[in-house]
């Protein structure tokens, strides 16, 4: 698959043909929807997304990354992908409609991705947003954090989550890992040699999580406790199909990791500390630090919210299945406080993006992101 470039006239007019993705038993329907025309995220993700491509080109990422070497025969179902651009709060969310979870939508923030554009956003958009983050008069900015966002939450329409139960970290970071093998990672994904930058935990979600699962794909040396037990090449695809496996909960976590890597994950996590760890110390945490606070908070979302955002639910339809099951991910997310806050601390008052925890319910009456799910 040739690898994602910045956005040029000449490639669009070379691709003019819609394509579908190759191995997928039924190609989903795929379709765009604008809700605020006249906003100028809009009109630049008209003039620089292909809309024939961006989509199948995800979802070609996703199996490739998801579903080989394992679990191509248990690819969810999905009958249609509604891309919705609008006005809202936070970067993105994804969710299945009501009566057919196999429907999706992917809600895409237009003053999110305003951020990004080359010129100073109107003052009328949404004034508690910081000032965007790029002055370049180009659009290859907009046009690869647009691509990172919507491969996220693509992600989200086929990935597996253990019947609803995986936690909120791991299926952040699965979304993040694909986005980072599809070439998509943006400039601040910085991985440094702290925990500043790299995480104190496995399932802190996001970027530090897919970082860690891009180590579960190297072999490993001969002191690994995990050689040759699971870890290598198509990791990530074992891990997802094990997720997928019908009746399969999380519950511990223990069988689920020993039962993949012979180990269990905070083991998995101590190894993955000490190979990097010996490359570097703390002591550069202050520089490595200027680049994550400008990462959004999609890309460094908490995880008691997003496992908070996770929610799996019943309804009976008029379709060939008398009950559907159906599960709901959703990646709302919480903008944005002063330098002077502390991660985890919700401050709404100054223009750098950190991470805020808040409620499920604190982060919708804040968004007023309207999912209801």
């Amino acid at each position: 698959m040739a690898p994602v470039t910045p956005y040029n006239e000449e490639d669009i007019a070379a691709r003019p043909t819609p394509i579908n993705p190759p191995t997928l038993k039924h190609n989903p329907k795929l379709r765009l929807h604008l809700d605020a025309l006249a906003h100028p995220a809009t009109t630049a993700f008209v003039k620089v997304i292909d809309t024939a491509h961006f989509l199948p080109d995800a979802i070609n990422h996703i199996l490739r990354h998801l579903y080989y070497p394992h679990g191509a025969d248990n690819i969810p179902h999905v009958r249609s992908v509604t891309i919705v651009l609008r006005e809202m709060g936070g970067v993105a969310y994804t969710t299945g409609i009501d009566l057919d979870d196999a429907h999706k939508e992917i809600h895409v923030a237009l003053p999110y991705l305003s951020r990004y554009l080359p010129k100073d956003r109107p003052e009328d958009y949404r004034d508690d947003l910081p000032a965007p983050t790029t002055t370049t008069t180009s659009l290859t900015n907009f046009h690869r954090e647009a691509l990172g966002v919507l491969t996220h939450e693509a992600v989200h329409c086929y990935q597996h989550n253990l019947s609803g139960t995986a936690p909120g970290g791991l299926i952040e970071g699965i979304a993040d890992y694909v986005r980072l093998k599809a070439g998509l990672a943006p400039p601040h994904w910085t991985k440094g040699h702290s925990h500043k930058t790299r995480g104190e935990k496995w399932d802190e979600g996001y970027a530090k999580t897919a970082w860690f699962l891009e180590w579960l794909e190297e072999d490993g040396d001969e002191k690994s406790v995990s050689k040759g037990k699971g870890r290598g090449k198509g990791a990530v695809s074992r891990l997802n199909a094990r997720m997928g496996e019908k009746g399969r909960v999380y519950g511990d976590g223990k069988e689920f990791w020993e039962g993949l890597f012979g180990v269990g994950v905070e083991e998995l996590w101590a190894e993955y500390v000490d190979s990097w760890k010996e490359k570097g110390d703390e002591g550069d945490e202050n520089k490595e630090g200027e680049a994550t606070k400008t990462c959004d908070a999609e890309a460094q979302g908490t995880p008691s919210a997003t496992a908070a955002a996770t929610t799996t639910k019943t309804t009976t339809t008029e379709t060939t299945e008398t009950t559907t099951k159906t599960t709901t991910t959703t990646t709302t997310t919480e903008e944005l406080a002063d330098t002077t806050s502390s991660p985890g601390r919700p401050s709404r008052a100054g223009s750098v993006p950190e991470i805020v925890e808040l409620s499920l319910e604190e982060k919708r009456e804040a968004d007023g992101a309207g999912s209801g799910n």
